[in-house]
């Protein structure tokens, strides 16, 4: 289990160096207590607002930087005049046995 870890965490390493990303090492940060842990993968409640904690406290510097450079926030893709929730068509109302109807003959045709 230890070296299946180890090998995670070395991939886990690579690929930000690889592709110039931000890496945050919460194996090495993470404490070493068992009650962390249900078992060896699972995280209790505790474990999980611990490692939240780790990351928040990397994340901010990276959120802080990139805002002060200018790459966030990121110009959106598409230029939106409508927020996509309302692009849709307005609901309509049908009755209840008229559903009830498209259920049944829906169920009809379904192997």
């Amino acid at each position: 289990m230890r070296r299946l870890a180890d090998f995670q965490n070395r991939v886990f390493e690579k690929y930000p160096r690889t592709y110039r990303l931000p890496f945050i090492d919460l194996a090495a940060e993470f404490p070493q207590d068992l009650g962390l842990g249900s078992d060896a993968i699972h995280f209790t409640y505790a474990g999980l607002a611990q490692k939240a904690w780790i990351l928040l406290q990397h994340l901010i510097p990276i959120v802080e930087e990139r805002l002060a450079d200018g790459r966030l926030p990121k110009p959106p893709r598409v230029a939106r005049t409508v927020h996509p929730a309302f692009e849709q068509p307005f609901s309509q109302t049908i009755a209840l046995d008229t559903l009830q109807a498209g259920c049944r003959q829906r169920s009809a045709t379904t192997p």
